[in-house]
């Protein structure tokens, strides 16, 4: 493109193109039972142009259903590293949490980081990161880009169902 010449020009790494679909696991540590890990599905959507980066996240929820992640603030770094970009982001998500009576639960609000590395493998990207969130909760993450054509039957089931498998950590 036009940009990625222009940054070229001026001796600049030009921004990678981290558009698309990813999907993949996310390990998150329990904060309730030390040693415990919640396996589940992970899907993400950058939506990237010159000017803004976009990110939304779907996972499954403590407490069962869904939560929605989107990103409030994210950069991405190029060239630190050979054959890594990495995107780091901040985020915002709205989370049904049993109440602490044991009866119910309730919607709140609750905000995180995240530090993802990119790495290509043929046509795609391969990702790995962790993040945390204010609850005191943490993380990793491994996805990987999915094209919009190699795989027309994944890409048309849009994003994951919501299971689980709770699993002590090795």
């Amino acid at each position: 493109t036009v940009g990625t010449w222009m940054f070229k020009l001026i001796g600049l790494s030009a921004p990678p193109n981290l558009n698309g679909e990813y999907r993949g696991t996310l390990e998150l540590d329990s904060t309730t039972d030390r040693g415990s890990v919640l396996r589940t599905e992970f899907f993400m959507q950058i939506s990237q142009t010159w000017q803004q980066i976009s990110l939304l996240v779907q996972r499954e929820a403590m407490a069962g259903g869904l939560v929605f992640v989107h990103s409030d603030m994210a950069s991405i770094r190029v060239g630190m590293m050979a054959g890594v970009n990495t995107l780091r982001f901040v985020y915002t998500f709205e989370e049904n949490l049993p109440r602490r009576a044991g009866v119910g639960s309730m919607a709140q609000q609750f905000s995180g980081a995240a530090m993802f590395d990119f790495r290509r493998d043929g046509d795609t990207w391969q990702v790995t990161g962790h993040f945390f969130d204010d609850i005191g909760r943490s993380g990793q993450i491994r996805l990987a880009q999915v094209l919009a054509g190699a795989a027309s039957t994944v890409a048309a089931q849009g994003p994951p169902p919501a299971t689980s498998s709770k699993q002590p950590s090795a």
